[in-house]
């Protein structure tokens, strides 16, 4: 069969990912099948959607209707908060998958959880809670962006070890400062680690959406 060159492909599309497809789709150790479209179109659904515009559109929210600091405590969500559970579920299933280098699971638990953070994102429209003038509505507003939010935090440590530029910019997204895979353990993956009156970075994108690249080649 034909063998694939990395090189190329990481200076094409970039090493998070190019490590995050062959870890996730391809059993580690063993041979597996490359296809371009299917590769930008998981990279994209996974990382570009499900985590980086899902943080790109709770932090302009954020940043237009709180003035771009946290407005409560993560810690003060529920412990029956739909975002929340999952991630309390998925978190601990991702060590013991690491250490047994199953990839795919890992990745699956932790796609758990910014694919539920997207989902309850539309679910409950902050974008139009906010336009209430009820406090029940902004308070509920407010609570969804800092869940989704601390969620994000959690993705960014777990997945880390897969896709370790892309959790240094949700870090600095999140005003946490620079990502040091060093100083981070699997204690800080625990609900809770966001500060009311944290100020966020100015939101821009984390993870840019592949487009195909061989059809501009062809063109």
């Amino acid at each position: 069969g034909n063998v694939l060159e990395p090189t190329a492909l990481v200076s094409e599309y970039g090493s998070d990912a190019v490590r995050y497809y062959f870890l996730k789709e391809i059993n580690f150790g063993q041979d597996g099948n490359f296809e371009e479209e299917r590769f930008v179109n998981i990279v994209n659904a996974n990382l570009a959607n499900d985590i980086g515009n899902c943080l790109n559109r709770t932090l302009t929210l954020l940043k237009k209707n709180c003035a771009s600091a946290l407005p409560l405590d993560s810690a003060s969500v529920p412990v029956d908060h739909p975002v929340r559970e999952v991630c309390e579920r998925q978190i601990p299933l991702v060590p013991n998958r690491y250490e047994s280098l199953d990839f795919a699971q890992a990745s699956e638990a932790i796609l758990a959880i910014s694919g539920r953070s997207n989902q309850y994102l539309e679910e409950s429209a902050p974008w139009t809670l906010f336009k209430s003038e009820e406090k029940e509505d902004r308070a509920k507003a407010e609570e969804t962006l800092v869940s989704i939010m601390e969620a994000l935090r959690i993705v960014a440590i777990a997945i880390s070890p897969i896709t370790p530029r892309l959790s240094g910019k949700i870090y600095t997204q999140l005003g946490l400062g620079e990502f040091d895979p060093e100083n981070v353990s699997w204690e800080d993956t625990a609900w809770g680690g966001l500060r009311s009156g944290q100020k966020i970075a100015k939101p821009k994108p984390v993870f840019a959406r592949l487009e195909m690249k061989t059809e501009e080649v062809l063109a």
